[in-house]
């Protein structure tokens, strides 16, 4: 399964209203790609990040992100969240409590959509 990284929406309030800081970074939309026997499902999500008053020592300029630095904020957002998500169009409740706990839960569910059209061939 692919872990895709699509989209960053910038937090117009905290970048206006913080000096320090420009580019300030409040989503990240995410997708996950599972293909089986030729057969492709993704889904796609939107991960929040909530402002906490960063250092404007360790903040990282938009322009300087890297792919696998943004995958850490939304993995790392999965420690500390203990719930769990619910996909509607699957009817499926996706633990939360660790990013390996979700991503085999929807792995898993991907898997079974793609794998499980229910024809005979």
């Amino acid at each position: 399964m692919q872990f895709n990284i699509k989209k960053l929406e910038l937090d117009t309030f905290v970048t206006s209203s913080t000096e320090n800081l420009s580019q300030v970074v409040c989503v990240v939309e995410y997708e996950f790609i599972e293909s089986v026997n030729g057969e492709t499902i993704s889904k796609s999500f939107a991960q929040p990040l909530e402002f906490r008053g960063w250092d404007s020592s360790s903040f990282i300029q938009y322009n300087n992100l890297t792919e696998e630095k943004v995958k850490g904020w939304v993995t790392s957002s999965f420690e500390t969240l203990k719930t769990e998500t619910y996909t509607m169009e699957d009817d499926v409740h996706h633990p939360t409590g660790s990013w390996s706990a979700y991503l085999n839960s929807m792995s898993s569910s991907l898997y079974n959509q793609v794998s499980g059209s229910g024809l005979p061939w």
